[in-house]
């Protein structure tokens, strides 16, 4: 499935290896279950808020031109993120009638008096908003991806090159293969860019 495949080279892109076989993932690593029929839709398995990248919704948003509604419940804390190819346009986060963040959402009164914010969103016409990974998970034709950070992956063993010091930040390179065949990469990557191609890595060993 074409969304599928865009979602894997989003996460790799981003420090994430995906897992064969759509295994759950261990932490902190993280799990979706892609809807097939119908609009496309995906559940995180429940309780790995901390695992998820930044932004997500904004990557997916950007990643597949389309709108993506981010739901969220922690404790008593519930908060949702409505993102548009790559930009955020509603948010709202509330503990109880306590409003903690909020930009431009329509459900602040509901939710504030006592309405939960899934319940909001289906009212409004998000299908699927009250939906449980679980129900979707079983569904035939439901598509499960896993990822995990690549030095928690368990499948490849990370490389670094102490006499290789990254040309943007200084810090250490780790050894990567991508498309084009092995680079370092900064240690830091998503957040520095920093890369060495394997020519300019041995030029540098030879100094």
């Amino acid at each position: 499935m074409l969304v599928a495949g865009n979602l894997r080279r989003l996460f790799e892109r981003r420090g994430f290896l995906a897992l064969p076989g759509g295994q759950q993932a261990p932490e902190p690593g993280f799990t979706l279950a892609i809807a097939a029929s119908g609009r496309t839709a995906c559940w995180l398995i429940p309780d790995i808020i901390d695992a998820v990248p930044d932004q997500l919704g904004q990557l997916l948003s950007e990643a597949l031109q389309c709108r993506v509604t981010t739901i969220a419940t922690i404790d008593s804390i519930q908060a949702y993120e409505l993102c548009e190819r790559g930009r955020l346009v509603e948010k709202l986060a509330i503990d109880g009638d306590n409003v903690l963040d909020e930009l431009d959402s329509p459900h602040r009164d509901a939710a504030v008096s006592g309405r939960s914010i899934a319940d909001c969103l289906e009212t409004s016409g998000l299908a699927g908003a009250t939906q449980l990974y679980e129900d979707v998970a079983r569904e035939k034709r439901t598509i499960r991806l896993s990822f995990a950070p690549r030095e928690r992956a368990g499948t490849e063993a990370i490389e670094i090159d102490p006499t290789l010091s990254c040309p943007l930040c200084g810090s250490a390179m780790r050894k990567n293969t991508g498309r084009y065949g092995v680079f370092w990469g900064c240690v830091r990557f998503p957040v520095c860019r920093g890369r060495l191609t394997e020519k300019q890595a041995a030029a540098v060993r030879q100094k």
